[in-house]
């Protein structure tokens, strides 16, 4: 049967009939105005029914029924995949919770337990661990205040107590000193031209 040649009319009533031949039906699918048709036929083939709900699953009725219970394969592959990462970040979180401890004392500070060089399980600040170096911002102020950069002394010195703040980077310090040295660079300059 020849569906191109058929009109639209005759397509959807081809659609629609439950006598209508199982190949037939496998054929309108490729029609999209049809698919809701399709679904609607109780005589529709199922391998027809999964590639409609698979690619269009707002047709997929309340209750699918034998077809909703069994997911494909690539679908029960990706769901299987889902599960055993969730497990695994769970795991994770688990084993972190376990190894870091509130501070004896009430202190919001957090401990880590780790070997020392004996092997014995010392409790060390987590903080201790984290190497993080000192922030460039503030070195870069702190070296501008000092050659006559204060305008920009400044400006890096804010900019660095903010990324300190954040991050926790060293150099509090240092963006302190360029903050102190180029307001005071900037206030001399501004007393001398006002003399």
């Amino acid at each position: 049967m020849d569906l191109a040649a058929l009109s639209k009319a005759e397509r959807e009533a081809l659609a629609a009939d439950p006598g209508t031949e199982p190949e037939v039906l496998a054929e309108l699918a490729s029609d999209f105005y049809l698919l809701p048709t399709l679904v609607a036929n109780p005589t529709t083939p199922q391998d027809t029914l999964r590639g409609i709900y698979r690619d269009f699953p707002h047709l997929r009725p309340a209750d699918p029924g034998p077809l909703g219970e069994a997911p494909d394969d690539e679908a029960a592959a990706a769901i299987a995949a889902f599960r055993k990462r969730r497990e695994a970040e769970a795991a994770i979180e688990g084993y972190r919770r376990r190894q870091t401890t509130p501070r004896p004392g009430g202190s919001s500070a957090q401990y880590v337990q780790v070997l020392d060089a004996n092997g014995r399980a010392v409790q060390v600040p987590l903080s201790a661990l984290r190497n993080q170096g000192t922030n460039g911002l503030a070195i870069a102020s702190f070296v501008l205040s000092l050659v006559g950069g204060s305008v920009l002394a400044v400006i890096l010195g804010h900019v660095a107590k903010g990324q300190i703040a954040q991050t926790g980077e060293n150099g509090e310090g240092l963006a302190t000193a360029g903050l102190v040295i180029g307001y005071a660079s900037i206030a001399f300059f501004l007393l001398l031209l006002a003399l």
